[in-house]
């Protein structure tokens, strides 16, 4: 037993568990049992749902972030964080991570302005 990525627990393209991988529900409430609104193991794009809705709790789901010395100034770096934030959020669930909602990444876009 341990904790994983998503994508190393499901199949991204097919959305099912791998083969010879269980996931085991975690009790958010505590109530001895896994209710429906706790039942989202399925299927990644469930779980990715519950993570990205605040139903999977943190921890284990966490946010990701890069770190700067100050705000950047280095057009290069600048131009990487914009692309993370705008076209390479298009590979993000097929590495097992949630999106980011709109308006998460409009609110890191004005900071790099």
């Amino acid at each position: 037993m341990g904790f994983n990525n998503v994508a190393y627990a499901y199949d991204i393209t097919t959305g099912k568990k791998r083969p010879g991988v269980d996931v085991i529900p975690i009790d958010v409430n505590n109530n001895r049992k896994i209710d429906p609104q706790e039942n989202f193991y399925d299927n990644a794009d469930s779980v990715l749902k519950a993570i990205a809705d605040g139903r999977y709790p943190s921890p284990p789901a966490r946010d990701l972030y890069f770190l700067t010395k100050g705000k950047p100034t280095d057009s290069t770096v600048i131009d990487f964080l914009k692309w993370v934030l705008t076209d390479g959020q298009q590979y993000v669930k097929a590495a097992g991570y949630v999106p980011l909602p709109p308006e998460k990444i409009q609110a890191q876009l004005d900071k790099l302005k």
